[in-house]
């Protein structure tokens, strides 16, 4: 037994003992079936904060309280899981929301969970997932789901899982002798890459929709946290110890430390572009956090954001914008704020960044961020504690703005119809401005943009045939005012 902080303990109705210890943040419940002579551990399928609490019933079976309730019909040989629903306080690590409005996350422990219901209830989809530790869950331009896990305990065992069934059932589709993948993202709509961290290739591709993967070694290079692209054939890797690494010509050669990034302080984990083709990187060090660097550059030359507000923080584990390209960032920053955003702006040295973080747990890490159709922003955040789990804002963050007051004369007003549609959308704008070129643009609820094309002076018809069913972001703007409407293809 430990020296150390006991935190519950109790007696079965077979004289069986039970110690709950604090063990490095985490509870573990030792049995002993000889008196207290000798003890070993029977809380090894579990992992939450530590047991404060133990109540054995008159049947025989056992309780523990930790993060969440825990169930054994066994005398401690086995636990269940009694909570109903998703367990908030379960670790997540990855969030996604589809088009057509079910909610995934993928949690550090037990595998993934889906929400038909907005995030009332959730049901564990792990069918098929022969490892249950998770690193992402997202989703491919056709629509299936990719889900990336690893084997506790062993090198080389990053897996990877494909859905073509909304999550019902996973088929593993790639192991490619890393020890874990870190990010998988869509390039264009006929190419997805995964990256990987240390152990096997970094890099795998794959042109079928993650049925199958091609290995893209970089020989070099010890581990990849992050990948983007600002165009067809131009690639930004962020890596353990490369700093910005960039090819640009699809992946086949790579220029590493581009701008001078191979000094910057920490490993560059968060890769990410803007609407306006500002690239920013951030790092998992303390101070020289953020970066960005300017459209036309092309990772050239990059400027560091000087906010104090910046410095003390760990970990920028990712970056998304919203549909108005207002930047938010999700920290490890423990005890503090997890949560800053910036304004859209002409980013530059000094943007100011705010915290963000009412009502969000300050002793865990900000894992990811996600959008679901309704504009609504979540946040899913890691701990072994109680507090991590999934949060949403108590306002849609994508919405309908307008940057003129609806009672100037000047402001565009457009009418969308018809709302669900199948095949036409028409658009009438009711201010043109002959001097202010009015753009309409078609936005995924991932903010990818997929059309963009100029109004028509009297009714503008789009066809939406070919987009999957789900909410999409239709944005009409010119130099005066910007609406943003969502609308529903079936």
């Amino acid at each position: 037994l430990p020296a150390l902080n006991v935190t519950t303990m109790g007696i079965d109705a077979n004289s069986n003992l039970f110690l709950g210890y604090n063990v490095s943040g985490y509870g573990t419940l030792y049995r002993s079936i000889n008196r207290g002579n000798s003890w070993s551990v029977v809380s090894g399928s579990l992992s939450t904060s530590p047991f404060y609490g133990y109540c054995c019933a008159a049947n025989g079976q056992i309780y523990l309280g930790g993060s969440g309730i825990y169930k054994s019909t066994d005398n401690g040989n086995t636990w269940l899981d009694m909570n109903p629903g998703l367990d908030a306080r379960k670790s997540l690590m990855s969030f996604k929301a589809a088009s057509d409005g079910k909610l995934y996350v993928a949690t550090a422990f037990s595998g993934v969970w889906r929400s038909n219901d907005n995030g009332q209830t959730w049901q564990q989809k792990n069918t098929g997932i022969t490892t249950t530790y998770s690193t992402q869950i997202t989703s491919n331009a056709a629509g299936d789901l990719l889900y990336s896990a690893y084997i506790p305990g062993t090198t080389n065992r990053g897996v990877l899982f494909r859905s073509t069934n909304k999550g019902d059932s996973w088929t593993e589709v790639a192991s490619n002798g890393t020890d874990r993948y870190t990010k998988i993202k869509q390039h264009n709509a006929d190419t997805i890459w995964v990256a990987g961290r240390f152990g096997g290739p970094v890099l795998s591709y794959s042109v079928d929709n993650g049925a199958t993967w091609v290995n893209h070694s970089i020989p070099s290079f010890s581990a990849i946290w992050d990948i983007e692209f600002n165009s067809a054939s131009t690639i930004f890797l962020g890596s353990e110890s490369e700093g910005i690494t960039r090819s640009t010509d699809g992946g086949f050669t790579w220029t590493e430390g581009v701008g001078n990034s191979i000094p910057w302080y920490g490993n560059v984990i968060e890769v990410e572009l803007d609407a306006s083709g500002y690239l920013f990187a951030g790092t998992d060090w303390y101070t020289h956090m953020l970066w960005y660097s300017e459209p036309g550059s092309n990772g050239d030359a990059w400027t560091e954001f000087l906010d104090p507000d910046l410095h003390g923080l760990s970990d920028i584990y990712d970056l998304v914008f919203d549909n108005n390209n207002n930047a938010y960032m999700a920290t490890g920053n423990g005890y503090f704020d997890p949560v800053y955003m910036a304004a859209n702006s002409a980013w530059n040295a000094n943007t100011d960044w705010v915290s963000v973080s009412t009502g969000l747990p300050s002793v865990a890490a900000a894992a990811e961020f996600g959008f679901d159709p309704a504009g609504y922003m979540y946040t899913a955040f890691y701990s072994s504690g109680k507090e991590g789990g999934l949060y949403r804002s108590t306002l849609p963050v994508n919405g309908i703005v307008t940057s003129a007051s609806e009672n100037n004369s000047q402001s565009l007003h457009a009418n969308i119809f018809p709302n669900p549609s199948r095949n036409i959308v028409s658009i009438e704008v009711s201010q043109l401005f002959p001097e202010s070129k009015t753009l309409i643009e078609i936005i995924d609820i991932n903010g990818k943009l997929l059309k963009s094309l100029p109004a028509k002076e009297t009714q503008t018809e789009i066809s939406v045939s070919e987009l999957p069913s789900g909410i999409y972001i239709f944005k009409i703007s010119n130099e005066k005012s910007i609406v943003v409407k969502r609308v529903v293809k079936e």
